[in-house]
C-alpha cells in the first residue's frame, strides 16, 4: 500500500487512469512524512523525466514565442503611424536596417502597451484559472493555453497586412490579450502538475523550469531579429508558432493522462488571502517581477551614452543579470527544499536593492559611472532575484500546509494562480515604471529609488517572518500548557470519583471548558502547580 500512495503522488495530474487510486489518495500523504527510497532522488522514474521533459520544452517554446518580436515589431507598428511624418528625423533600427520614425510619445507608449497588455491580462485571469482548474483538469489547461499561445503567434504574421493603424493596434491588443489568457492557463496548470508530481522537490522543479523559461526569453529576441531579417515580418511568427504548435501536439501524446478525482476541500482566493504570510510573499513576488523588467527602458539609453557601447555589446550586458538567475534557480530551489525558504527570501531582496544601487551609481554614493561596477551590479541583481523570487511559490506551500490545508489539486491550482497573477502584474509594472521613473530623474536615481524600496522591503519581510515564529512557537506552548491543564485536572477527578463515587462537577466544567476554547496563557498553572495536581491526584487515588 505504501508502494502504490508513493507511485500516485508522484503521477499526480499525469497518470493513467489504471492506476487504481483516485487523486484523492495522491495527496493523503502528510507534509511531514519522511521520504521514501523514490524521493531520494527529484526524477526516481522514467513517468517523472517525462512529465518534466513536457513542461519546460514547452515552457521554453511560449518564451520565444513572446519575445521573438521585440526586435523588429516597434519598427513595422511605428511604420504605420498616421503620425510618423510629425518629426523628420529618424534613428536607425537595429531589425534588417529599417529606419524608425521619430513619434510622440503618446503614439510610442501605445506601441509600447502592445508588450504589456499580455501580462496584465495575465495577472487578471490566473486567479480565475486557478479556481476552474480542478473541474477541468491541469493536463486539459495546459494544452490549452499552449495551444492559445501557438495560434496567436500564428495569426500575428497577418497583422502587418492592415494598413489602418486603429484597426492595427486594436487587433495587435486583441491578440496579446488571448496570448495572456494563454500564458495564465499554461503556467498555473505547469505549476499545479509540477507540485503534485514532485511534492518534495517543488522549489528545485520549479527553479528547473525557470532554466527553460529564462533561455526562451533571452534567444527570443535574437531568433525573431534573425527570422525578420531573412524573410521579413511574418516568418518570426510563423515558425516559432508552428514549432509550439507542434510541441503542444506531441505533449498531448506524450502526457499521461490525470487519474478520476475525487473532489476535495476547496481552497479559495480568500482562504489564501487570509493567511498573514500570504501579504509577504505577493509583494515580493510582484517586486521581483518588477525588478527583472525595471531597467529595460532606462539600462540600454544610459550604457550607450555613459559607456558608448554600440547596440550588440549593450544586449550582451542584459544577458548578465538574466543568465545568472536562469543559472542560480534551480540551486536555490534545492536549497529550499533541503532546508527552508524562510532566511533566503529577505536575503535575495535585501542583494536586490543593494545591486540597483550600484547601477548609475546611486547619487548618495560618492563614485563615479564605472562600466565594472554597472556590470558588477546586474551580476548581483541576478544572485538577489533567483534567491528572492524562486523560492516565494514552495513559500505559499509550505504556509498552506502549515495552517493544516493537504496537498490538493485544488490548493495548487488555487496556489499557481494566485503568485501567477502576482508575477504577471509585477513583470507588466517593472518597464512602465522603470521608463517613466528613468525620465523623470534619469536612470541612476531612478535605479537607486527602486533599490531603497527593495531594501526596506527586505526589513519588512525579515520582521515579519520573525513575528510568524514567534506566534508559532507561543501558540505551541499554549497547546502544550492546555494539554498538562487537562491532563492534571482529569488526574484530579478520577481521584474524587474514586473516593466519591461521582465526579465533581466543578472539574467537569473545567474539563470541558478546556477543550471548546483557547487557554488564555496567564490563567496557565505554572509547571511546579501542575506537578502538584498531578501528585494530588497520585495520593487520591
Amino acid at each position: 500500500m505504501a508502494d502504490s500512495s508513493q507511485s500516485s503522488v508522484r503521477n499526480y495530474g499525469a497518470v493513467n487512469a489504471d492506476v487504481g487510486h483516485d487523486s484523492d489518495s495522491v495527496f493523503e500523504q502528510p507534509a511531514s512524512a519522511e521520504p521514501g527510497d523514490e524521493d531520494k532522488k527529484m526524477f526516481s522514474s522514467r513517468r517523472d523525466k517525462l512529465v518534466f521533459l513536457c513542461l519546460a520544452m514547452n515552457n521554453l517554446f511560449v518564451s520565444i514565442c513572446f519575445a521573438t518580436m521585440a526586435p523588429f515589431f516597434p519598427t513595422v507598428a511605428a511604420g504605420k503611424s498616421p503620425y510618423r511624418h510629425s518629426h523628420p528625423t529618424a534613428a536607425p533600427s537595429t531589425a534588417a536596417g529599417a529606419t524608425t520614425p521619430d513619434l510622440d510619445e503618446a503614439t510610442s507608449t501605445l506601441i509600447g502597451m502592445v508588450f504589456s497588455v499580455a501580462t496584465f491580462t495575465d495577472f487578471l485571469f490566473s486567479p480565475l484559472v486557478g479556481k476552474e482548474l480542478p473541474n477541468v483538469g491541469p493536463k486539459l489547461v495546459f494544452l490549452i493555453g499552449c495551444s492559445l499561445v501557438s495560434g496567436v503567434t500564428i495569426l500575428f504574421a497577418f497583422v502587418d497586412m492592415i494598413s489602418n493603424w486603429t484597426v492595427f493596434l486594436g487587433l495587435c491588443y486583441a491578440l496579446r490579450a488571448v496570448q495572456g489568457i494563454g500564458t495564465a492557463c499554461m503556467f498555473t496548470a505547469s505549476f499545479t502538475i509540477l507540485a503534485g508530481a514532485f511534492p518534495k522537490s517543488v522549489g528545485m522543479v520549479t527553479g528547473s523550469l525557470e532554466v527553460f523559461s529564462g533561455l526562451g526569453f533571452m534567444v527570443g529576441p535574437a531568433i525573431g531579429g534573425g527570422l525578420y531579417a531573412s524573410g521579413g515580418f511574418k516568418l518570426p511568427f510563423l515558425v516559432t508558432g508552428s514549432a509550439l504548435a507542434i510541441s503542444t501536439t506531441l505533449v498531448g501524446f506524450v502526457l499521461p493522462r490525470a487519474a478520476p478525482r475525487v473532489k476535495q476541500e476547496r481552497v479559495s482566493l480568500s482562504t489564501i488571502l487570509s493567511q498573514p504570510r500570504t501579504w509577504l510573499i505577493m509583494p515580493t513576488a510582484l517586486l521581483c517581477a518588477c525588478a527583472l523588467g525595471f531597467l529595460d527602458p532606462g539600462l540600454g539609453p544610459y550604457l550607450a551614452e555613459e559607456f558608448r557601447l554600440v547596440p550588440s555589446k549593450i544586449g550582451l550586458v542584459f544577458l548578465i543579470g538574466a543568465g545568472i538567475y536562469a543559472v542560480l534557480a534551480p540551486l536555490v530551489g534545492f536549497i529550499g527544499d533541503k532546508w527552508t525558504t524562510r532566511p533566503l527570501i529577505p536575503a535575495g531582496v535585501l542583494l536586490s536593492g543593494i545591486s540597483y544601487q550600484l547601477l548609475g551609481p546611486s547619487p548618495v554614493l560618492p563614485w563615479k559611472p564605472k562600466l565594472w561596477r554597472t556590470l558588477f551590479g546586474l551580476a548581483l541583481m541576478g544572485v538577489g532575484i533567483a534567491f528572492g523570487l524562486v523560492p516565494t511559490s514552495p513559500d505559499m506551500l509550505v504556509t498552506m500546509r502549515e495552517a493544516g490545508y493537504k496537498d490538493s489539486l485544488e490548493l495548487h491550482s488555487a496556489l499557481g494562480g494566485v503568485m501567477g497573477a502576482a508575477f504577471s502584474l509585477g513583470e507588466g509594472l517593472g518597464p512602465s515604471v522603470g521608463g517613466l521613473m528613468a525620465g523623470a530623474v534619469g536612470f541612476g536615481a531612478a535605479a537607486s529609488v527602486f533599490g531603497a524600496l527593495l531594501m526596506g522591503f527586505s526589513v519588512v519581510i525579515t520582521l515579519g517572518t520573525l513575528l510568524g515564529v514567534f506566534r508559532k512557537k507561543l501558540s505551541s506552548s499554549a497547546r502544550q500548557d492546555a494539554a498538562d491543564l487537562e491532563e492534571s485536572t482529569a488526574l484530579l477527578s478520577k481521584g474524587r470519583e474514586e473516593r466519591t463515587g461521582k465526579p465533581p462537577p466543578a472539574l467537569h466544567r473545567s474539563l470541558s471548558q478546556t477543550r471548546a476554547i483557547n487557554v488564555d496563557l496567564s490563567l496557565l498553572p505554572s509547571p511546579p502547580s501542575i506537578r502538584r495536581a498531578k501528585s494530588l491526584g497520585g495520593s487520591l487515588h
